[in-house]
């Protein structure tokens, strides 16, 4: 019967013994062993899984194809317990398409040195040398979006480069390729970038003012733009808040009609993309698209990439609503101004018969939103109360938007009502500071014309 029991003494199988995951991740469920002696050819996949480390190993430091904490767990030659678990295999081997190919050797030390020698000897990263962006690029050809891969420079391809950083007094890439040689580099660069960059030396006309004006309009849209990088470090970098795409666009246009080259019709996306390509802001910036609406693209939100989700999600809430009371000002101020230029002039002199009987002049559109403020109930026209409160507010905002151009009942009964009961200018002066009556002058002028109005018609009988 002892014999059906494993003895203490006796070493333990591979069948007893735990197996070592060479790949193992954290997230793994650890389930479905594989053990590299058992499979069909166990000499062909380990050498497969080599092949596949040396390639990640090759690939820039800060790409997150690199794996290098796997890669590590990965030793030189497999034991009798050395296995994998079937989802830490198939992470490890999952988009190689993505992978830069890498050179193999079979000598172990010798491609161990050769991946600390690419390690030490990387000079550009990010890859390309114009946006500092890794790996492929979002570009947009023939109006549909695509992926544009890095290309490397041909032989003596970078003296045009550093020629024209020095020329331009681009410090920021001067100082990175200044006396190399971006062929021995393998210095890496998106063909758009490079045709971007080199575009702004290629002037349309060989006309001398041209080219003078061609300046000053870039020297002009730099300035401008440094103005909104402040605004850009003080809002959203320090204090956190979150601002939508058009605001942005708004105040560099606002900054641009301060100066000789105005542009009304500055588009969001080229700003957008000037903050995303920038060496600053491209990487302390995150844009979020509010996707679509009655099929229009909406803007995009802005914030710094260290705020939270949270402090995102409640900054963009008290932005939404304030956005809300800011649209509804609007609204109703321009209807106010559009009922001001539609409205009948007044007659003159206005009698107190005709001021009674005149209709409501306040807008449809203020009196439904007044309602709803002092009653909650839009709809219904509500009480005698609810009414009154609703014109006599309406004609105070009625009158201080048209800055009190529009002559209203209220103002004029109130103003002419005072002077019979009390002559006293102060107190009328100070109704009419309030914006609840017109000006002791105005009365004065009222009661003069309805003097000339009662003697002219005296004179007929």
């Amino acid at each position: 019967m002892a014999d059906k029991y494993v003895s203490s003494d006796r070493p333990l199988t591979k069948r007893h013994k735990p197996g070592n995951c060479i790949l193992h991740m954290d997230a793994s469920n650890m389930s479905s062993f594989v053990y590299l002696s058992e499979v069909e050819d166990p000499e062909g996949r380990f050498h497969s899984i080599i092949n596949i480390r040396d390639q990640r190993l090759s690939q820039p430091l800060t790409s997150p194809n690199r794996m290098e904490t796997i890669c590590e767990k990965i030793p030189d030659d497999f034991g009798e317990c050395d296995g994998y678990h079937c989802d830490c295999y198939q992470n490890f081997t999952m988009n190689l398409n993505r992978l830069k190919p890498a050179a193999q050797s079979s000598n172990p030390e010798r491609r161990s040195s050769q991946r600390k020698k690419s390690i030490d000897n990387i000079l550009f990263e990010p890859d390309c040398i114009f946006c500092r962006q890794f790996g492929r690029k979002k570009v947009k050809s023939q109006s549909a979006w695509t992926t544009e891969g890095l290309s490397s420079f041909e032989h003596g391809g970078g003296e045009t480069i550093i020629k024209l950083a020095e020329e331009r007094g681009d410090e920021n890439l001067a100082i990175r390729i200044r006396g190399k040689d971006l062929f021995a580099c393998e210095a890496k660069y998106h063909k758009s970038c490079r045709m971007k960059y080199c575009y702004r030396e290629k002037w349309r006309s060989q006309d001398e003012l041209e080219k003078e004006q061609s300046r000053d309009i870039e020297e002009c849209h730099s300035n401008c733009f440094t103005k909104l990088c402040k605004v850009i470090d003080q809002k959203i970098i320090h204090r956190n808040e979150i601002m939508k795409m058009t605001d942005l666009k708004d105040l560099y246009v606002e900054y641009l009609s301060e100066t000789p080259f105005a542009n009304p019709n500055y588009r969001t996306s080229k700003l957008k993309s000037r903050l995303m390509n920038h060496e600053v802001y491209g990487n302390k910036l995150s844009f979020v698209s509010l996707g679509r609406s009655g099929g229009k693209i909406q803007t995009d939100l802005v914030f710094s990439t260290e705020t939270s989700l949270a402090e995102a999600v409640q900054n963009g809430y008290l932005l939404g609503c304030s956005d809300r009371i800011n649209d509804v000002g609007i609204l109703l101020r321009n209807v106010i101004k559009d009922a001001f230029e539609k409205a009948d002039e007044l007659p003159w002199p206005p009698t107190s018969s005709y001021l009674q009987t005149v209709e409501n002049p306040v807008p449809e559109d203020l009196q439904r939103f007044l309602r709803t403020m002092i009653s909650g109930c839009g709809s219904s026209i509500g009480s005698e109360k609810t009414q009154r409160l609703v014109s006599s507010i309406g004609q105070d905002l009625c009158r201080a938007v048209t800055s009190g151009q529009w002559k209203l009942p209220k103002h004029i009964l109130v103003c002419m009502t005072l002077r019979h009961l009390f002559r006293s200018s102060q107190l009328n002066q100070l109704l009419n500071k309030l914006g609840h009556a017109e000006s002791y002058s105005f009365g004065l002028e009222l009661e003069t014309a309805l003097a000339t109005a009662l003697e002219h018609a005296s004179t007929l009988f």
